[in-house]
């Protein structure tokens, strides 16, 4: 098996597996080193910090990439960044991964050019877009203030945005996204040949079905009531990822006279009626809030197919979310519940039922696991090799190679 030179741009560090997305790359990074290939991952670093992180994590290549400065400009922190990776990119590299919507322009442009050098070296350009920043800054507006200096920041931000998310996707090689629904949202606003916008679904850790000692378990070593219904909640944007309705469907089931309580994991919002808060923990403990859960509640405005999800069906417990997540995988009403976004009175009917109703929530986990928890990371980055010799086809087998 041929083995590539890959560079991939992220956020993190790749051991930083345990943060949500940054969770893709680690896994990714460290399958394809495992498999022989050369991966080097870029990730930003504080200018002026020393860079305590490992140079290389599980055969993966850490560069901490200094950023400082341009913080006036829309995502200047971003485009600093990108344009540093630039400037530090082999152009003999075989495949060239830009992990970031916002930034990735400069990366991509830059691997574009050493394309057209003529000297024989042709790198694969990926953009890997995992939901348009555009949709993301368009639904935060309703949460600005109202007034001149937030419009003229909001149509910065969109003008902004639309030039770097918008070059990035037009002029990558391939665009890598998680679902149809990005893929057709792309296509349409950026206006992205369809050939090469490819969609590979994210993976998972599979793991055994929970059983309901686990749940005990994880209810006693987190100090919770073993009578109070709990539903867990996951998502460090917590505005974008509905946690105020979940809050208010908790409240409006205790009103109702449930004894209900929301465990809220991974952002800055404390504890209020009817929700505890552990804010960013660890991977065991988001582990123990989710196996202590009766059902994990997301009511997203807009997500694609996220990871959240796909970790709480993976653990068995039954999914309620919204027509914004865009599960695309199983089939709603048998393998999780759909909900209207935004609406508290419906999430809070549907949760009344199914917590008394033990036979479906059960019935849910089972088959929401097998719909939505069994799809691996493994083959996730198999699908991304397979693109990477797929892309790579028709390419001289006598290309110049950059040195490991």
């Amino acid at each position: 098996m041929e083995a590539f030179h890959i560079a991939i741009v992220s956020s993190h560090h790749p051991a930083a597996e345990d943060l949500g997305l940054p969770r893709v790359v680690s896994k990714l990074s460290s399958f394809l080193a495992s498999w022989g290939h050369h991966v080097e991952v870029y990730y930003p670093r504080p200018s002026g910090s020393k860079g305590r992180d490992a140079p290389v994590w599980q055969g993966v290549k850490a560069h901490g990439v200094e950023v400082d400065g341009m913080g006036w400009f829309p995502f200047g922190p971003d485009l600093v960044f990108s344009r540093a990776v630039a400037r530090q990119l082999d152009p003999k590299l075989d495949v060239v991964m830009a992990n970031n919507e916002r930034g990735g322009a400069p990366v991509v442009l830059r691997a574009k050019r050493d394309q057209r050098r003529g000297d024989g070296v042709h790198p694969l350009v990926l953009e890997v877009i995992h939901g348009l920043s555009l949709r993301v800054l368009q639904l935060g507006r309703r949460t600005r203030r109202p007034g001149l200096r937030s419009s003229v920041g909001f149509h910065l931000d969109d003008w902004a945005l639309r030039r770097l998310e918008g070059r990035a996707a037009r002029y990558a090689d391939v665009c890598v996204v998680p679902s149809r629904t990005v893929r057709e949202d792309m296509i349409r606003t950026y206006r992205v040949e369809p050939r090469r916008a490819v969609v590979i679904y994210n993976g998972v850790d599979p793991r055994p079905q929970r059983t309901e000692e686990d749940v005990r378990n994880a209810r006693r070593a987190l100090g919770l009531d073993p009578e109070t219904h709990y539903l867990t909640f996951v998502g460090h944007d917590a505005d974008r990822k509905g946690l105020d309705i979940a809050v208010g469907t908790v409240q409006r089931l205790r009103r109702g006279g449930l004894r209900a309580e929301l465990l809220n994991v991974g952002n800055d919002v404390p504890s209020t009626e009817g929700m505890r808060s552990f804010r960013w923990v660890d991977d065991a403990t988001k582990g123990m809030a989710l196996d202590a859960a009766d059902v994990f509640l997301f009511p997203t405005h807009y997500d694609t197919l996220p990871l959240a999800v796909l970790e709480a069906a993976a653990r068995g417990i039954p999914v309620v979310t919204t027509e914004g997540a865009n599960v695309e995988m199983g089939e709603p009403g048998k393998d999780f519940v759909l909900v209207h976004p935004n609406d508290v009175p419906s999430h809070t009917k549907v949760l009344e039922e199914l917590l008394h109703d033990r036979d479906r929530l059960a019935a849910l986990g089972r088959s929401g696991r097998a719909a939505l928890g069994t799809r691996s990371y493994e083959t996730q980055a198999r699908e991304y090799l397979e693109l990477f010799h797929a892309g790579l086809n028709g390419v001289g087998a006598d290309r110049p190679r950059a040195s490991p």
